[in-house]
């Protein structure tokens, strides 16, 4: 009777399991001015092995980043993998596919150990596929961070790997 309930109790849980993933990400690259530029930014990110395919658009210094299904994506890393070679993020958004994943009214919610606070969203329930858009020094222009800076609320870093800024 015990193994018949762990049984059932096993599936419930499973039921209610967040089925979520980032899909892909545009990445806006500024200082791209030629094919050897955007040759090292796609071959730094390519590096990552969550990354299942990139796509540079020079004239428009968009790299378009395409997710393996099924790996956690880090975004702090993918941003890093531009400034390892050479570069910056201007811009930074994401999709994000989830089943539901609610943002309670605290503004926030957590996917893969990772910590994500919403920044001017009404939006309070994800579902289905969501663009976000990341803030934070890594992913803007200086300008456009200076802008956001002073509105970032104080967050506890808890047990996350990572808290990331967003809007939808």
């Amino acid at each position: 009777m015990r193994i018949l309930l762990s049984v059932l109790t096993y599936s419930l849980l499973a039921l209610h399991t967040v089925q979520a993933q980032f899909v892909s990400a545009n990445v806006e690259v500024a200082g791209l001015t030629c094919s050897l530029c955007s040759n090292s930014v796609e071959k730094s990110i390519r590096q990552l092995d969550f990354v299942q395919d990139i796509e540079v658009n020079l004239n428009d210094n968009i790299s378009e980043v395409t997710f393996k299904p099924g790996k956690k994506v880090d975004i702090g890393a993918l941003a890093q993998k531009v400034q390892d070679a050479g570069f910056s993020v201007m811009n930074m958004s994401a999709l994000f596919k989830a089943d539901q994943a609610s943002a309670k009214s605290t503004d926030r919610f957590t996917y893969a150990n990772d910590q994500y606070v919403l920044l001017d969203s009404t939006q309070k329930e994800l579902r289905g596929q969501v663009q976000m858009k990341f803030v934070g020094d890594k992913f803007l222009s200086r300008t456009a961070y200076k802008a956001w800076e002073k509105r970032l609320p104080e967050v506890g870093s808890g047990d996350f790997a990572h808290t990331y800024f967003i809007v939808l």
